[in-house]
């Protein structure tokens, strides 16, 4: 059925051919396309940092998306440096145990709730974004998940669900020395009480 909005719904398992293909269709994305895709493992990126720190009694004030493939995420948090190493960190690890948690959702053929806990977590990065690429990013990324929870039917979900939980497993944990036109800043930087890392 097209425009599946039921969060709780079960898919049947993908086929090991579908989980293979979708891998190198997201290998090929990241290599291929990284200069016009990696905004969306910078959001990852920025968004663990937020999240982390504000689970860590930090207040967070914006998430920053920079066109040269960088972020910045502003926050407040007290001066301890195991909790500023925690959020630093997070920033790294964030895509790709976002991608690790999908993988666990698909797993079990929930293609619907990986989808619509990816637009949450859009949606919660939204309302922090600061500049007008942040938005745009952020947007962008969410419509293009939404399209596929309100109109596309359920092979091309889990066609899409699939390719982009390896898009993130990829992007994430790949050095970003590696891909193409990556010199710049990778992706991230966070805000500490009046400094920064990276």
């Amino acid at each position: 059925m097209t425009g599946q909005l039921c969060l709780a719904e079960v898919n049947s398992r993908a086929p090991t051919w579908l989980v293979a293909v979708t891998g190198l269709v997201a290998f090929a994305v990241v290599a291929g396309m990284w200069v016009l895709t990696r905004a969306a493992v910078t959001i990852a990126h920025e968004g663990s940092h937020a999240l982390t720190a504000s689970a860590m009694g930090g207040k967070v004030d914006d998430i920053n998306i920079y066109r040269e493939g960088g972020g910045l995420t502003n926050f407040k948090l007290e001066d301890n440096n195991s909790k500023l190493l925690l959020v630093t960190l997070a920033g790294y690890l964030g895509p790709p145990l976002f991608g690790v948690c999908g993988a666990v959702l698909l797993s079990t053929g929930r293609v619907h709730a990986t989808l619509w806990l990816s637009f949450f977590f859009l949606v919660c990065a939204l309302f922090l974004a600061k500049g007008w690429y942040s938005i745009v990013t952020i947007v962008a990324t969410g419509a293009v998940i939404f399209i596929m929870i309100r109109y596309a039917g359920d092979d091309t979900q889990t066609f899409f669900t699939y390719t982009w939980i390896w898009y993130l497993l990829i992007g994430g944990i790949a050095p970003c020395s590696n891909w193409p036109d990556c010199g710049q800043p990778g992706p991230t930087t966070a805000q500490m009480p009046t400094s920064c890392a990276s």
